[in-house]
């Protein structure tokens, strides 16, 4: 939700103005601007529709902020005041998003305008666009990334905020959760009637995308819920690249074999990891570093490193749905796990689909050849999250690692989102997950063997390496 949160303050808000810009007559961003970003490449949003106000600044100049009032309709009043202390002057007006260092240039029959956006959590990005026949079109460029990460378009309006009746997503949410979430029996304690009661009002408070994503995502903090959220479809397609991995692998001058994973997708991390064993069969080393601190997850291909350091099969855990407790006052003992069906297809699709069918899924590690014999270190952090937890539990758990670290995160709820309307979706944790041993890691996480801040985790491995 966090990574949610930095990715969706590259929107845009606001509210009306109508001083014209000097040296242009027809003032040509006066007035109120709604404005569609659409990410391109995967940022954990969507298309966020949003409105915009100008100011100018000189003879071709301009300024742009947000709505006042935003932050302290999603903090309160105090917490808004010190908002300019925490966050800079930038947001003492309590908007959540500014642009500055604005420009008009003339350019024939459009106008070249660029800026220099500041959020509330993604710090800068660069806006370029042109304005012709009375739309604006542009990019927004993070520098520190070095790419485009969203295309925007604007048109003047005349009507005002709310851009949507937020607050009418509110019965359609407790629709999906009743028809999906992992455990409906959970959805009548008093802790999800709290919720509601204060996420009801925070979405009715809302006056565009960004503002609701906010609100709903403040609302969901008192859950310590993982992998529920709210957020907006796309209508710019991302594809995948499969050039691409989220796991790599290097050895270290010393020969240490180093495998970093930052994310587990089948296509592109099975190769790597299948090359990267075949490698280490080829020529041993001395130790294998499994980094897994900036990990957020995936799918559970995670398991296919498990498989070439386990000389015997074991149970990696159990996944438990709502289609479950439909006909079930308890969740499958240990002692029947055996004649459930087991999870052999390693991508989520199939997840999904055997979760629907079955209601519960035993996930098992089946040793694969070639394997490592050599001393195995596992590096974690809070940001060691969802399908990167079972690979370090099993593998602490079967005593064929030693996890170096701080605790993983503690976010193991399977979740897939469903469609709301109005270009909305419900991320819906739709089931959960306990170790073979009977732990359950939400909100818990998996603590290291060596209990050391994450920066000083790969240094510690080394020391300790036979």
């Amino acid at each position: 939700m966090r990574l949610l949160i930095l990715v969706l303050a590259t929107a845009l808000a606001g509210c009306a103005s109508t001083r014209s810009f000097p040296g242009h007559a027809d003032g040509p961003l006066a007035g109120t601007w709604r404005m569609t970003v659409r990410p391109v490449v995967p940022l954990g949003t969507g298309d966020l529709r949003t409105v915009l106000t100008f100011e100018p600044d000189g003879p071709s100049g301009f300024e742009a902020h947000s709505r006042p009032g935003a932050v302290r309709d999603l903090v309160g009043p105090l917490q808004a005041r010190l908002a300019p202390l925490m966050d800079g002057e930038a947001f003492a007006r309590g908007a959540l998003v500014h642009i500055y260092d604005g420009t008009l240039a003339p350019a024939g029959d459009s106008t070249v305008v660029t800026g220099r956006l500041v959020s509330k959590k993604f710090k800068t990005l660069a806006l370029t666009g042109v304005l012709a026949g009375g739309l604006l079109r542009g990019t927004l460029r993070s520098d520190n990334l070095g790419i485009v990460v969203a295309q925007f378009d604007a048109e003047p309006v005349t009507g005002g905020l709310p851009v949507q009746d937020y607050a009418a997503l509110v019965p359609e949410a407790q629709a999906v959760l009743a028809a999906h979430y992992y455990d409906p029996r959970e959805l009548t304690t008093p802790r999800w009637a709290r919720f509601w009661a204060d996420a009801g009002p925070r979405l009715g408070r809302a006056q565009d995308d960004l503002e609701a994503l906010f609100q709903f995502s403040t609302a969901t903090d008192a859950l310590s819920l993982s992998h529920f959220g709210l957020t907006r479809t796309s209508e710019v397609a991302v594809p995948d690249d499969p050039s691409t991995s989220g796991v790599s692998f290097a050895r270290r001058p010393d020969g240490t074999a180093v495998l970093t994973c930052l994310d587990f997708e089948t296509a592109q991390a099975t190769p790597v990891i299948e090359q990267a064993f075949a490698a280490m069969a080829a020529d041993p080393p001395p130790a294998l570093v499994v980094d897994l601190r900036a990990c957020s997850g995936g799918d559970f291909s995670s398991m296919q490193v498990a498989a070439h350091l386990l000389e015997a099969p074991a149970a990696a855990g159990l996944f438990v749905s709502n289609a479950w407790w439909a006909g079930h006052d308890a969740a499958p003992p240990r002692a029947t796990w055996d004649t459930l069906t087991p999870l052999t297809d390693l991508g989520l699709d199939a997840f999904f689909r055997g979760l629907d069918a079955h209601g519960a899924l035993v996930a098992r590690v089946e040793p694969a050849a070639p394997t490592y014999r050599g001393p195995v270190f596992v590096l974690t952090s809070g940001d060691t999250a969802s399908a990167a937890e079972p690979l370090a539990y099993v593998l602490k758990q079967t005593g064929r690692a030693t996890l170096v670290g701080a605790p993983t995160a503690g976010a193991l709820l399977a979740a897939r989102p469903f469609p709301l309307s109005g270009g909305w979706q419900l991320l819906v944790p739709v089931a959960d997950y306990v170790t073979a041993e009977g732990t359950r890691l939400e909100g818990v996480g998996v603590a290291p063997t060596v209990a050391v801040a994450p920066a000083e985790a790969m240094e510690r491995a080394l020391a300790v390496r036979p």
